[in-house]
């Protein structure tokens, strides 16, 4: 008979002036066969929710502005339907998939940004400042788009 168990599934420890005994290693292996037989349920029963999980996957990075008036376009592994793009604490802006226009999140931005959606592409024209047209050159923007997931 064992000394000592595990904390968790209370297989047994043995000391050396321990009797090893057959039930104590059958009963550690039903323990065993049990615990993975759960795991293997739960396991199989996440993977047939994943696919209903949501429709998009995330997509972030960044880039350093040109100062052209027109954005250099920002390219995807998949179909952008939502874009985000912040320059510093002072201005950024949002933008839906395949909308003609994005609005800014500040007041000093321009109106709005006439906006080219590609399969795997965006790009921009700014409708106001030429520099508030989130690609001041040397300055690094973050973005980050939501993609639509192929069918």
């Amino acid at each position: 008979m064992p000394t000592n168990h595990t904390p968790n599934y209370q297989l047994s420890q043995w000391s050396r002036d321990d009797r090893i005994l057959m039930e104590d290693f059958n009963s550690d292996n039903a323990k065993i066969d049990g615990a993975l037989g759960e795991l293997a349920a739960a396991s199989a029963a996440h993977a047939a929710l994943l696919p209903g999980l949501g429709n998009c996957a995330v997509c972030a990075g960044s880039y350093t502005g040109t100062g052209d008036y027109q954005s250099a376009p920002l390219y995807f592994p998949g179909k952008p339907v939502f874009l985000m793009v912040r320059g510093n604490a002072a201005y950024g802006m949002l933008a839906i998939g395949g909308a003609s226009t994005a609005f800014s999140i500040e007041a000093d931005m321009p109106s709005s940004f006439q906006m080219t959606w590609g399969d795997r592409s965006v790009s921009w024209v700014g409708s106001g400042n030429f520099g508030k047209s989130l690609n001041d050159k040397g300055r690094t923007y973050h973005y980050m788009a939501l993609l639509a997931m192929d069918e």
